[in-house]
């Protein structure tokens, strides 16, 4: 549940990032409608929407909704995240949302840390940011 709930928090938050992009890049079609196409557009919505992902997880362990929520993603080891952890946690979040959004709950109801596909992958999990030593072995 409080993984849900920083996941609407933090869909908010990646796409205002592209949002800003919009706002720059934006025109008027000849109906009057604001629009930006084209694969620019599409690889600004990914790298802004993942980026924030990818840079709060990074950096501090935990986006803005997962800090609200109280909760931190962590090496299942208990070492230091790195980049390739994150960015490989987030290889799956296409997928998982996508097209295969029933096999991802499956998946997180079927194990005891309610690990997502990424999570097996990258070898980490989310867990309650109150039971993180502040500061993780190197």
């Amino acid at each position: 549940m409080k993984r849900g709930a920083a996941y609407v928090i933090d869909f908010f938050f990646g796409t205002a990032l592209f949002d800003v992009y919009f706002q720059i890049f934006k025109h008027k079609k000849a109906a009057g409608e604001e629009v930006v196409h084209g694969p620019v557009a599409i690889l600004a919505f990914i790298v802004s929407y993942y980026g924030y992902y990818i840079v709060m997880e990074y950096f501090r362990g935990q986006t803005i909704g997962k800090k609200v929520m109280r909760l931190k993603v962590i090496k299942s080891d208990g070492s230091r995240l790195t980049l390739t952890d994150v960015i490989k946690r987030h290889l799956f979040d296409l997928v998982e949302s996508v097209c295969c959004v029933f096999l991802a709950f499956i998946v997180m109801i079927s194990n005891n840390k309610g690990k997502r596909i990424g999570d097996f992958i990258a070898n980490t999990e989310v867990v309650d940011a109150r039971n993180v030593p502040a500061v993780l072995p190197t």
